[in-house]
């Protein structure tokens, strides 16, 4: 069986300049972090509180590039993204908000009135892409094959209970499936 590639992802600051042109690096000055496939990686979106009224997490971006293909020999293809555990959420209303874009959007809030939301199944068919569009990602080393900026935050309504989500505790898993050849 073959192995996998590895896959990096990168977490950029909405209000932060566009990292375009350095997003395929494996250090950069102008990420927030990398965040690794271990189950303590997390994307921080801060603090809210929503006992008066619906409130809207600030908001991250995400972007993916192969580190190695490893057994694959061309690219990998039919990405697919969305999220196989909310657990945390087990009550009340709440909606995970998602755009993707091959364009910078500096200091995007995404609320749930974006009317853009990350699913909670496995889609039925590719949901992200590469930078420029392209429904593979054939290389490394190059800010040419990386996916789409992925804008992602969390709307909260007054019926979720207080708790702290996130983190350790669990919260959401944002989830990337591929095939590759």
């Amino acid at each position: 069986m073959a192995t996998p590639p590895t896959i990096r992802w990168s977490y950029w600051a909405a209000s932060g300049v566009s990292p375009s042109g350095s997003r395929h690096l494996t250090s950069s000055d102008t990420y927030v972090k990398q965040i690794g496939t271990a189950a303590d990686q997390e994307l921080d979106f801060g603090d809210v509180n929503n006992t008066n009224e619906k409130v809207h997490s600030s908001t991250c971006v995400v972007t993916a590039a192969v580190d190695a293909m490893n057994g694959a020999n061309e690219a990998i293809f039919n990405m697919r993204f969305w999220i196989p555990d909310f657990s945390d959420y087990a009550t009340g209303t709440f909606f995970f908000n998602g755009f993707p874009s091959g364009t910078w959007i500096q200091d995007i809030e995404l609320t749930d009135a974006s009317g853009l939301f990350i699913p909670t199944a496995l889609p039925s068919g590719q949901n992200l892409f590469r930078q420029d569009g392209w429904p593979e990602i054939s290389g490394i080393a190059s800010d040419d094959e990386v996916t789409e900026y992925i804008y992602l935050s969390v709307s909260v309504d007054t019926d979720v209970p207080p708790n702290v989500y996130g983190g350790a505790a669990g919260g959401h898993v944002y989830r990337c499936s591929y095939e590759f050849r």
